[in-house]
């Protein structure tokens, strides 16, 4: 038997979970809010992340935010610290990569907090380190923490 063709059923949580459509830019709900779905690749050790932008910046690295699925930052060297709606690109990415409204999206990596635990410690500060990991950090602005004791 000569086959010309073969159909293929797939039922819709399948078809969902291929995610054609990956690496193009897409309008999202938000006007002037546009986002592209990049896939994992795991030779590179890639997560499968979104970057979103405004229209204008499409093609502006250092002008776009960027997540992981797992809710870590992507590009932490270009992410747009000064975004302009950022709370709007949270939602967008929590949307698109269906992740919890309570997901937590751009907290500090354990590389910064390091790096503050260890000026802490070495400023004298009176709690243990095992107690200083514990310490729930509220960051304003990511500033060294010297420039930040100036100004309190």
């Amino acid at each position: 038997m000569n086959l010309s063709y073969l159909i293929v059923e797939v039922d819709a949580d399948s078809f969902e979970g291929m995610r054609l459509e990956e690496g193009v830019w897409k309008q999202s709900s938000y006007s002037d809010y546009f986002y592209r779905v990049d896939s994992a690749r795991p030779e590179m050790s890639l997560r499968r992340h979104i970057h979103i932008a405004h229209k204008r910046h499409l093609d502006a690295p250092t002008q776009q935010v960027s997540w992981n699925s797992d809710c870590t930052r992507h590009d932490q060297r270009t992410f747009a610290d000064h975004f302009k709606g950022l709370e709007k690109a949270k939602q967008i990415a929590r949307t698109v990569l269906k992740l919890g409204d309570d997901a937590v999206l751009e907290s500090v990596s354990h590389k910064r907090k390091a790096d503050w635990l260890v000026e802490c410690v070495l400023e004298g500060t009176s709690l243990p380190p095992s107690e200083l990991l514990e310490v729930p950090l509220l960051v304003l602005k990511a500033k060294p923490l010297t420039r930040l004791k100036r100004a309190l």
